[in-house]
């Protein structure tokens, strides 16, 4: 928080000198700063690791070397960030019928907004502003609630009719959400105000299924820094800092233009234009951070770059561990070598004291899965539990029609139980073979 009152006193002592110069001046000094928003904000997201963030970065970079006098640098650092891979909507029939793109939110901790290979299916129900009153709580179960993105902080309750997703429905009077509890998995996703989100308040779509993938992916952030250099280098005055990020973020992926940011950075820009026209007493370093939509992560580096030295003990330790790592993964490459393949090979793993890091390896690489596979068999059971109970009712009700539905779904759910089931036997027969004296 301190650092932020510092940077925000810096951008309000630049503002007050602005009055100093002259109408003509200042007209244009407002004009640049607008033209460059608008450059700047002219995109659907600037979030780290999109193609248009990286542009963005680009056009900062070569604005800053071309103003001259400065000294202009970048710092690159890796940032783990969500990746759209698909967010479609398809719908079954009527004047919408077809494939829509949806966009997925923000995910909820670690956990992305996903449906998995089937997508979630139901049927699609305008609840309005989600408030309890507007809720047709048994109508919602299973199904697909649609509320406007306005109402956001009503997102909970379609969920606590057990609905199995929520379309957020945008309009004009879309504001930026408050801080909402953290889910653990509520897929979310949002309409951006149009024909499709209008077709949905009317009531005009009927079955429809959500199909997202996404997935997490490493990529590489950059700061830009320009140090103007001061008047009289021989003054031995302590250079001033000011800093702007440039990045965007939203709590719907794919929507973040960023306007604030952009106006943050724009003036920024203009700032050291200025001042390298005319260099103050003691040098100016301005700073256009990426990635600070991501728990601050470029300002936090560009604090670091300025307070961290070789000698630093933190530092320091981070290289020792990256070192070792690194020495335990050409170490632990050299022993799979050595094992070979076949059966053999495999007799021998469960030898803990000398291919440790061999098993280690071996869990690390099928626990994500497992626990995958654990989660989903889970699901299918309970799924196929509800479709045993819709046949026994339909059989005491002499329900004919839900009988042979209940069947449909019981017979779509065998091999899918049964599949997941002998995928998870494998993998724990694996790591039995690799952990014990089990015979292969």
């Amino acid at each position: 928080m301190r650092t932020l009152t510092f940077f925000h006193t810096c951008f309000f002592l630049a503002i007050l000198c602005l009055p100093s110069f002259g109408q003509t001046t200042r007209d244009g000094f407002y004009e640049a700063v607008r033209r460059d928003t608008e450059s700047l904000g002219a995109v659907s997201t600037r979030m780290t690791g999109t193609p248009e963030n990286a542009r963005a970065s680009r056009w900062l970079e070569q604005e800053l070397r071309d103003i001259g006098n400065v000294q202009v640098w970048t710092h690159e650092f890796p940032v783990w960030v969500p990746r759209v891979e698909r967010a479609a909507l398809t719908v079954d029939a009527g004047s919408m019928a077809g494939t829509h793109e949806v966009f997925p939110l923000w995910p909820d901790l670690v956990r992305l907004n996903t449906t998995g290979p089937d997508g979630i299916q139901g049927q699609v129900i305008y609840v309005g502003d989600g408030s309890m009153a507007n809720l047709p709580a048994r109508r919602l179960r299973g199904n697909i609630a649609a509320m406007e993105m306005s109402a956001y902080r009503n997102w909970k309750q379609p969920f606590a009719m057990n609905a199995a997703a929520v379309l957020l429905l945008g309009s004009p009077d879309d504001k930026q959400a408050a801080p909402a509890a953290q889910a653990l998995y509520r897929p979310r996703f949002y309409i951006p105000d149009g024909e499709l989100a209008d077709a949905i308040r009317a009531q005009g779509l009927t079955d429809a299924t959500i199909h997202s993938d996404m997935s997490w992916e490493r990529v590489t952030a950059r700061n830009l820094y320009a140090l103007v250099p001061s008047a009289d280098s021989g003054n031995g005055l302590v250079a001033v800092a000011m800093a702007a990020a440039y990045d965007a973020m939203s709590l719907v992926m794919g929507q973040a233009p960023g306007a604030d940011n952009a106006l943050d950075a724009a003036f920024l820009l203009n700032l050291a234009r200025d001042t390298a026209a005319s260099p103050p007493p003691r040098p100016v370093l301005f700073a256009f951070v990426d990635a600070n939509g991501i728990n601050q992560l470029g300002m936090r580096q560009f604090l670091t770059m300025l307070g961290v030295t070789e000698t630093d003990p933190t530092r320091l330790e981070y290289i020792r561990v990256d070192e070792r790592l690194s020495t335990e993964n050409d170490e632990l490459a050299e022993l799979i070598q050595e094992i070979g393949t076949g059966r053999e090979a495999l007799e021998q793993l469960h030898n803990s004291r000398r291919f440790r890091g061999v098993q280690r390896a071996f869990r690390d690489v099928l626990s994500p899965e497992m626990l995958s596979l654990r989660e989903e068999i889970a699901k299918l059971r309970l799924d196929m539990y509800d479709a045993e109970r819709m046949k026994t009712r339909a059989l005491e009700r002499a329900d004919e029609e839900s009988q042979i539905l209940a069947e449909a779904e019981m017979e779509r759910l065998r091999p899918l139980l049964k599949e997941k089931n002998d995928r998870s036997a494998i993998l724990n027969r694996i790591l039995e073979q690799v952990l014990t004296s089990a015979p292969v």
